[in-house]
């Protein structure tokens, strides 16, 4: 399942097992499935885990907070209690929990201080799917909250999980493991409900269910100088701040694409609201629950790479910001797309004859609720933001240059 779940993370691949005693081994590195498949240190965990294994519980990586390196990969050991996996990412900042990188990290520090459950999940403000082991009590916890999906299955020997069922069909399927000759069943873990396995001292292990309270969602301030701006789904922007961003992030850094999250919020309501862009002529308006089912499909989920066609480019500063529609099945125009062109990538893209289309990578989603009162999640206008874009070729109608 580490060769197969590279797909949705190649960035770093870790593993931790618990034996049979409750003791932990671990390893991780900034490398890809396959390649840490080839390791000595993942070989000298299989075998322990064929002879002597409780849990083992892998980790595919694709960053979103902190730099790629060993350290960063998962699992994170905290204090010597806390082995954690996390897939997911934290709304706002995460360093109030913790002074650390990675916001997974960040929720492994709170869980090895804080000895009440729901207390510690009251103050996770993000979207996860989280597996982590204490050392201490010997026990084996997985939840997760509707924005992470996880599957699982069993046979009369094991539970199986991975956060997509067709990973784990495949892999039982392979290695030829069924239930009385039959077929496992897949079913997804229930949101917000909390299971616990136990290892006990004459090494069986009971398992226990809990239901816990998921804590109310904040798109938080964040500060940066002396302007703040709302940081999520959402945003309602001063006229004071929105011409700070564009001093600190399209002044001196006009030559690049910004990769700092905090300025996209910035972006989408400096232009996206200007009466030249068009934005809400062509906005389909959802409820909130769709846009979660948008988010979380794998239609448009997080770093997936989609086609959106050009509908407007407006130039400021010499950069471009684009706004167009993704474009999915049977050609059709879906879900408004917004992302920024470096003054070199705007300039071929104006060369072409009709308006062009771009391949980019799904960074965040956003939300904006028709009366703009981010306190309320009804009815409003979903909107992907995109990454690293590229231009499609033979669109051009005296080049066939693509920078």
């Amino acid at each position: 399942m580490l060769f197969l779940d590279t797909f949705r993370g190649e960035d770093s691949t870790g593993v931790f097992l618990v034996d049979n005693l409750g003791n932990v081994a671990a390893a991780k590195e900034a490398v890809d499935g396959p390649t840490f498949l080839k390791s000595q240190e993942w070989r000298d965990i299989r075998k322990l885990a064929f002879t002597a294994g409780w849990a083992l519980i892998g980790h595919n990586r694709k960053a979103t907070r902190g730099t790629i390196t060993d350290e960063n990969a998962h699992p994170f050991w905290v204090d010597d209690k806390i082995v954690l996996v996390h897939n997911g990412s934290f709304y706002g900042d995460h360093k109030h929990l913790a002074e650390v990188d990675v916001d997974s990290h960040a929720i492994a520090h709170l869980l090895s201080k804080e000895e009440d459950l729901q207390t510690a999940f009251n103050q996770i403000n993000a979207a996860y799917a989280l597996v982590w082991y204490n050392v201490e009590n010997k026990k084996l916890h997985v939840i997760r909250n509707s924005e992470r999906p996880l599957s699982h299955s069993s046979d009369h020997n094991a539970w199986y999980f991975t956060s997509e069922t067709n990973i784990l069909e495949f892999a039982l399927k392979r290695a030829e493991i069924s239930k009385d000759k039959k077929p496992c069943k897949f079913n997804s873990f229930p949101e917000m409900n909390l299971h616990v396995w136990t290892l006990n001292d004459d090494k069986t292990c009971d398992v226990e269910y809990e239901d816990i309270k998921e804590c109310k969602r904040v798109y938080p301030i964040v500060y940066k100088g002396d302007y703040t701006c709302a940081y999520g789904p959402w945003t309602g922007q001063t006229e004071e701040s929105l011409t700070q961003w564009r001093s600190d992030f399209v002044g001196e850094e006009k030559q690049e694409t910004p990769k700092v999250l905090d300025s996209v919020p910035y972006a989408i309501d400096a232009y996206m609201k200007n009466d030249e862009f068009g934005f809400f002529e062509f906005q389909k308006e959802v409820s909130y629950d769709d846009f979660l089912k948008i988010r979380n499909g794998f239609r448009y989920c997080k770093n997936t790479r989609i086609r959106v066609d050009m509908e407007e480019l407006i130039e400021v500063d010499g950069a471009g910001v684009v706004l167009g529609r993704a474009v999915q099945f049977q050609q059709q125009k879906e879900i408004p797309c917004i992302f920024l062109l470096t003054p070199a990538m705007m300039e071929t893209a104006l060369k072409c004859s009709d308006n062009p289309s771009f391949y980019v990578t799904i960074e965040d989603h956003y939300f904006k609720p028709v009366d703009n009162n981010p306190t309320q999640a009804g009815m409003g206008f979903p909107y992907l933001y995109g990454e690293s874009p590229t231009l499609l070729v033979d669109q051009f109608s005296d080049t066939k240059t693509v920078h």
